[in-house]
Order: structure tokens, then C-alpha cells, then sequence
């Protein structure tokens, strides 16, 4: 017998993906049960996602991995990628080697952190390769000299701090005052410890509200300048929550009713830190965690997981590899403004930024050698055409 059936409302359509609530509910709450590539468009209604430009034509090497992408923001601005076993600094398009005798290991998982630290490009690497540097200029790389070889690095009242060294993962290190060459390796250092038992490494390290956040896996930590000696410490913000990678983790600026926030990937959510307070954010999509609904991450790759935001849209990108892939092949898209969630299928291994005639615009990288602009002009991903979808409930 046919039953008249319930229709979703637009006038509230696009109120972000559910894989959680009941059909009836998911309707009534204005959501979807699958969105692909769209999103809540700031000028108004739900848009296609934009697509991917190439900014280099030509392949950097088919086998090459994309590890970072970041833009050196002197009064000449140099825009950087590593890929593969070499540093690479633009020259309109194309790519020049600037490497010189560092040593960079081959490696898809080997992301990089970038700082600026005394008008220097300075790089850190997962699998904790040297710490290099680059002044913006036309010679090449060259290694930091004295600094520790930590996973990530970050930069506070004019001191260069490095975590996570693979003698001393629990341990923060701070350089001299405005010298990224004097470490006092013996004394200048914090351990990040919950309890004497806590032998969780570093995960994670994210600027917010002028302090320096730090992660492991099932806690949280503010790192904070004293203005005396020792110049820093740190208080435990949370013992029930942690950060999974690094590389997930963004400050958004303020949004709608939302003040500046800090999200990352943890192991079994999205989580954003507001002041000292600790939220998920992405209940209505858990199931992607444990379930397997509509398929599940590849959870022993979340460390993995890279992220960027782009500010005009108020869109944050979370890169993360489906089911037992190897590489990541889908994005979390959130609305950070109305705290909606979408994927998209764009294949991104990092993210960077890069400011073109005083606008910003978010990069990516893929894993066959390219290294490409998302562009709201552009509407295929690197030439290709791709699908946007939208499902909503039968009732």
C-alpha cells in the first residue's frame, strides 16, 4: 500500500551529513545521509565543491609524493614543496631544485612542519630527518645547525622549539633567544608526562591564543610563556582526550557565533578546543571511526591524516585513507561556521598556504608529483571531471 512519503525540507536543506540519527530525524534536523563533494556556500545555498588546479604542468616525478607545501612570507615571497628526496622552490610554475647536501628520506609519510623563525623557512620531518632551513633566496638548503631532530617544530616568544626526537619522544626543547644554532640540550626542555607511568610520545603541536598546544594520544597540554626563567611551562588540559596527528591540526579564526579554535583528528572523533575546553564536533559522522558506515578509516593511518583550511569559505580540509588503503583518498569537509560535515574524493597526501596578490588560496599535494591550488574558479580536480552528491532519506 503506498504511504504518502515525507519530503526534506528545503528551506533548511544542507545542514550537514548524518550517518547516525534515524531517517525521520535526519530529516527533520535539515541533513543529508551522504554528501560528496558540496558545501554550504557563504554567499548562500548549497554549491558545488570548487576543484584543483595543477600549478605545475608538468609532473615533479610520477612517482614523486608531495610531503609539504608551504610559503615563506618575506617581502618577496618563495613558495616551497618537498617531494620525494628534494626541497623545491618556485619559479613561476616551475619547480628548481634547492635541495643542496641536506639529506631528505623518500618517503610518503615523512610530512613536514614548517615555522618561519628569523625570516627562515625552517622544516621538520615525521620521520625526523635533519631540520633544515632556506632563507627565500636563490641558493639552497642547508641543515640547522645544533638543532635537535624532533618531529615538529613551532616557534614562541622568539624561541624555535622542537618535539618528539627519536631519543626523547615525551620532550619538548627550546633554542636561545632569537638563535635557532644555541640549544642547551642538558637543561632547556619540558616533559611531557600525565603521570610517571605515561610513556605516550608527543603527537601533535598547534599554536592557539598565543600558547603552544601539545598532544599525545590520550591528553592534552598548554605550553605558555613565563617572561622569566625557565621561559616556558605547561598545565595538563585534559587527561580523557588526545590528538592523533599532527598534521590534522588547524586554528580557525572566529566564525558566525564561534570564537578562534583549535581542531584536530583524535582517535575516535573531530575535536575542537575552545579557552580550555575540549568538544567533539563530529558526532554526526562517529560511525566513519568504528562502524564502517558508509566505509570506515583506516584508523592505523589517522597519524597520517593532513589537514588545511580555507578562510574565505570557512572550510577546513581533513585528508584521511579509507578502508586499508595505503594513501589518503577522501577529505573531510566541515563548514567551521555552521559545523556541517562533507567528504570529498580529491586524493591529498598535505596541505599548504599560499598568498597570491593579497588572497589567500589552500594547496594540496598528491602523490604522483603534483601540487595543486583549490580554486573556487575551477570546477574539475586536476583536468578531471568528478561528481557531487547529495542523498537524503525515503520515508
Amino acid at each position: 500500500m503506498y504511504k504518502k512519503h515525507k519530503f526534506t525540507n528545503f528551506t533548511k536543506l544542507y545542514s550537514g551529513m548524518n550517518i547516525v540519527d534515524t531517517p525521520d530525524i535526519v530529516t527533520k534536523k535539515g541533513q543529508a545521509t551522504h554528501i560528496l563533494n558540496c558545501y554550504n556556500s557563504p554567499e548562500g545555498g548549497i554549491a558545488k565543491l570548487f576543484g584543483r588546479s595543477k600549478h605545475n604542468t608538468t609532473t615533479i616525478g610520477a612517482t614523486d609524493k608531495i610531503t609539504g607545501i608551504y610559503q615563506l612570507n618575506l617581502e618577496t615571497a618563495a613558495f616551497f614543496c618537498v617531494s620525494g628526496t628534494k626541497l623545491y622552490k618556485d619559479n613561476n610554475g616551475t619547480w628548481e631544485n634547492k635541495t643542496g647536501t641536506v639529506t631528505i628520506t623518500s618517503d610518503q609519510n615523512g610530512l613536514v612542519q614548517f615555522s618561519r623563525f628569523q625570516d627562515l623557512m625552517i622544516a621538520t620531518f615525521y620521520n625526523r630527518d635533519a631540520p633544515i632551513e632556506h632563507d627565500g633566496g636563490s641558493g639552497n638548503a642547508a641543515a640547522v645547525s645544533g638543532m635537535p631532530a624532533g618531529r615538529f617544530n613551532t616557534v614562541l616568544a622568539n624561541r624555535l622549539l622542537s618535539f618528539n626526537t627519536s631519543a626523547n619522544p615525551k620532550l619538548g626543547y627550546w633554542s636561545a633567544l632569537n638563535d635557532r644554532t644555541s640549544w642547551d640540550t642538558t637543561n632547556d626542555f619540558l616533559n611531557f608526562k600525565e603521570s610517571e607511568s605515561d610513556n605516550e610520545e608527543i603527537s601533535g603541536v598547534g599554536e592557539h591564543l598565543n600558547n603552544i598546544i601539545v598532544g599525545k594520544e590520550s591528553s592534552v597540554f598548554r605550553i605558555y610563556h613565563t617572561g622569566t626563567f625557565p621561559p616556558f611551562k605547561y598545565y595538563i588540559i585534559s587527561h580523557n582526550h588526545g590528538i592523533q596527528s599532527n598534521y590534522s591540526i588547524q586554528n580557525t579564526p572566529p566564525a558566525g557565533i564561534y570564537p578562534e579554535r583549535l581542531i584536530w583528528v583524535g582517535r575516535d572523533n573531530f575535536y575542537q578546543l575552545v579557552g580550555d575546553t575540549i568538544t567533539s564536533i563530529a558526532d554526526d559522522i562517529k560511525p566513519f571511526f568504528s562502524e564502517g558506515a558508509p566505509f570506515q578509516i583506516n584508523l592505523n593511518r589517522l597519524k597520517y591524516a593532513t589537514s588545511g583550511i580555507i578562510k574565505e569559505k570557512n572550510l577546513y580540509f581533513c585528508a584521511f585513507s579509507s578502508g586499508s588503503g595505503s594513501t589518503n583518498d577522501y577529505i573531510f569537509v566541515l563548514d567551521y561556521k555552521n559545523m556541517q560535515w562533507a567528504i570529498c574524493d580529491f586524493i591529498s597526501n598535505c596541505f599548504g598556504v599560499r598568498i597570491i596578490s593579497g588572497r589567500e588560496f589552500l594547496y594540496s599535494g598528491t602523490y604522483t608529483g603534483f601540487v595543486c591550488k583549490h580554486d573556487p574558479a575551477v570546477y574539475n580536480n586536476l583536468g578531471v571531471t568528478y561528481a557531487s552528491q547529495l542523498y537524503f532519506p525515503w520515508l
